[in-house]
């Protein structure tokens, strides 16, 4: 039962481990793509607002 909680992180040889183990990984990768959009949006409207004035 405790080997359960870290399949996902070293990924398991079984199936259902092996998807356990993409669907964290995923959802990091979606909130790193998502606070890399934002910090590109900031900074791009910072160079709009402070450029030709």
């Amino acid at each position: 039962m405790a080997r359960k909680g870290i399949d996902w992180e070293g990924g398991t040889r079984e199936g259902s481990g092996e998807r356990r183990s993409t669907r964290p990984c995923l959802f990091f990768l979606f909130l790193f793509l998502l606070s890399v959009g934002i910090r590109k949006r900031e900074h791009h409207w910072r160079l709009l607002n402070s450029g030709p004035d």
